[in-house]
């Protein structure tokens, strides 16, 4: 398949692009650790290779908000049915049980589907350090554009912040 092996590449990144209305807040470039499915299924919501992408979705929620547990999920997709659910888009996306739990750090992008199949397209990402917490499903980390997160996560309400874009960074 062509996204796996796109993800075989050293330093594969895809960025996002956040806008409120016709201001664009700016771009967020993000590598993925390719080994990981949950990578392989992330970089094909950022393509479109499967079907739908992350175009036009809303930013969720912001969890622990001024808090150093602080993050911001996004990538509700919804199915041509009007569902929410990414589960068949790619079989096998991994539901680890923190083999790859990683220490809390600004930046590391994270599942956040809570373990349920229909929200596997959500994804954190994470504001701020923690010295002493965990995530348990990093699979990328924002290597440019972390402001740009950060400046999105305080609009209130967080719906307003759109994905405007989304797609592979060429080196």
């Amino acid at each position: 398949m062509a996204v796996e092996r796109l993800l075989a590449c050293d330093g594969l990144q895809v960025f996002l692009e956040f806008s409120v209305g016709q201001v664009n807040l700016g771009r967020v470039h993000i590598k993925l650790w390719g080994h990981l499915r949950r990578a392989q299924h992330f970089l094909a919501l950022c393509l479109g290779t499967l079907g739908p992408s992350f175009l036009g979705t809303t930013l969720l929620e912001i969890t622990s908000r001024g808090c150093r547990n602080e993050s911001v999920t996004a990538g509700a997709y919804r199915a041509p049915n009007g569902s929410i659910s990414a589960e068949s888009l790619m079989n096998g996306v991994g539901w680890w049980d923190g083999v790859y739990s990683e220490e809390r750090r600004a930046g590391l992008v994270v599942a956040s589907s809570g373990g349920k199949v229909h929200y596997a397209s959500h994804f954190g990402i994470c504001t701020s350090a923690n010295a002493s917490g965990l995530v348990r499903y990093p699979f990328g980390e924002v290597v440019s554009g972390l402001d740009v997160v950060r400046e999105s996560a305080s609009y209130i309400p967080i719906n307003q912040v759109e994905i405007s874009g989304c797609g592979l960074v060429l080196q």
